[in-house]
């Protein structure tokens, strides 16, 4: 197990330039906005590729700034909803 500064600065390095991606294209705003939505929708809703999306979004999930159900629909967390 590593140590909880070294775990936290390793998400930080990957989850800072995907959050700055999703703000820069109103994926988060959108995701907001709609009350969810699979990556496919986001992506097309959008104008993004839709691979990219997806992993945009997973990276999301696993920092739980975005929660994804069992359905593949991604809704932003309660908890970060306000500050978008």
């Amino acid at each position: 197990m590593i140590p909880t500064s070294l775990e936290t600065a390793v998400y930080g390095l990957v989850t800072a330039p995907v959050l700055h991606v999703v703000i820069k294209h109103g994926v988060l705003t959108h995701l907001s906005e709609t009350r969810g939505r699979t990556a496919a929708e986001v992506a097309g809703d959008l104008h993004l590729d839709g691979d990219t999306t997806d992993r945009l979004l997973l990276v999301l999930a696993a920092a739980g700034i975005v929660h994804r159900d069992d359905g593949g629909v991604y809704t932003v967390a309660g908890d970060v909803a306000p500050f978008l």
